[in-house]
């Protein structure tokens, strides 16, 4: 899937789900983002290896696509002490990624008890940056369009703006 198709969904998956608060949002659209690292092919993946020559990035959709590495995600959240919500969010984003990219060439999902291309999870497949990506992306625009009007979500970002405006006064 393209990166916009994983931020939007992410944020409208984190934001039903989750409710508006920035932070979640941020945290969901983290969640949704992290998996790639291992993909050259993706913005995120890319620039780490002009940082980070090594030789375990540019495999793609392997480690970072797998119940281990989510596992993983959210034990060093919580070590790390990111509260329960965030941790939530990040998952959220991770499981919105592995349903997208479930649709576009499959996902290794019991990586690394199986890791041969004939134990990807597949839903569809989808071609990469295709018509279908295109209409999953628009879809999951109007998705995020409808829980953000539905949920007021503009509203209550006004009321924790205003609330941080009288806070700063104090």
């Amino acid at each position: 899937m393209m990166p916009m198709t994983h931020l939007v969904g992410a944020v409208g998956l984190t934001g039903w789900i989750l409710g508006p608060d920035p932070l979640v949002l941020i945290a969901g659209v983290t969640g949704a983002v992290l998996p790639d690292l291992d993909e050259l092919h993706s913005p995120l993946g890319w620039r780490l290896a002009q940082l980070l020559p090594n030789p375990a990035l540019g495999i793609g959709r392997q480690r970072t696509h797998s119940l281990v590495w989510s596992v993983c995600l959210a034990v060093v959240s919580w070590m790390i002490g990111l509260r329960e919500e965030l941790i939530a969010a990040l998952w959220i984003g991770w499981a919105s990624h592995m349903v997208l990219d479930s649709l576009t060439g499959g996902i290794p999902l019991w990586w690394p008890w199986s890791s041969g291309s004939d134990d990807r999870i597949r839903v569809a497949s989808w071609r990469n940056a295709g018509f279908c990506d295109y209409v999953t992306c628009m879809l999951c625009v109007v998705g995020v369009g409808l829980v953000a009007w539905q949920d007021h979500w503009l509203q209550s970002w006004a009321v924790m703006v205003q609330q941080a405006i009288v806070e700063g006064r104090r």
